[in-house]
């Protein structure tokens, strides 16, 4: 396979986020977007020929091996998934680590094992503690294991890094919907009412935050739901 400029280009920031840096590991990158694009379109035998290509090309990448156990999860081949995952997080760095123990979450996610699918989020989050969606999965991840008080400081930790920004974005939003949740659950319910003001200001001053509307009013209390 060629590489052409283009495509260099176009996937610079993949090769540079992830350290594919030989050939290989580029043309392996290549591969592997040209298998999601091919998964994507249905072709599930296309894009199995362009993951098998990917590991015999770079077969010690984390990041190779992290994408093909995302794609065998996809087609319900978990004990694949697994083994791929698992050797994905052996060999992980620091610019791989996030992308492995999250594929390592979503296969425990499939297997319905919680607190496997927690050690991995906790586990992701150490790579990058500031990815705010690996927190709230792994904040949901605790509340539906019963560690609410985990989750609301999961959520906290999200709301107080997004209130810094100049203009909210439907994170923060979300954050503290699902802290309301759980703050209910444990009787909180003035800290639970001051987010829902917060979060009910925010919808009515930014009009790029209004598609939250419906869900922000069906917190009001009473009528909201007590699941995150």
């Amino acid at each position: 396979m060629q590489l052409e400029e283009g495509e260099l280009r176009r996937f610079s920031s993949i090769f540079s986020k992830f350290g594919l840096e030989s050939e290989n590991e580029r043309r392996a990158g290549l591969l592997v977007r040209r298998g999601q694009s091919e998964m994507f379109a249905g072709h599930v035998e296309n894009a199995a020929l362009m993951f098998r290509r990917a590991r015999e090309l770079a077969p010690q990448s984390s990041y190779v091996l992290a994408m093909n156990a995302s794609f065998e999860l996809a087609r319900m081949e978990t004990d694949l998934a697994r083994q791929f995952a698992d050797e994905a997080c052996r060999r992980a760095d620091r610019r791989t680590g996030a992308l492995a123990y999250s594929v390592e979450a979503q296969i425990r996610d499939a297997l319905r094992d919680r607190p496997g699918r927690i050690r991995a989020l906790a586990k992701a989050l150490e790579f990058d503690p500031t990815d705010v969606v690996l927190r709230h999965q792994y904040g949901v991840a605790l509340s539906l294991a019963g560690d609410t008080e985990g989750a609301i400081e999961q959520f906290s930790l999200i709301i107080a890094e997004e209130e810094k920004r100049s203009t909210p974005r439907e994170t923060l939003l979300i954050a503290l919907k699902t802290r309301i949740i759980n703050l209910r659950r444990i009787g909180d319910r003035t800290r639970a009412a001051q987010d829902l003001e917060r979060a009910k200001e925010l919808v009515a001053r930014y009009r790029h935050l209004q598609g939250q509307a419906s869900q922000i009013a069906e917190l009001e209390e009473g009528h909201g739901p007590d699941s995150s």
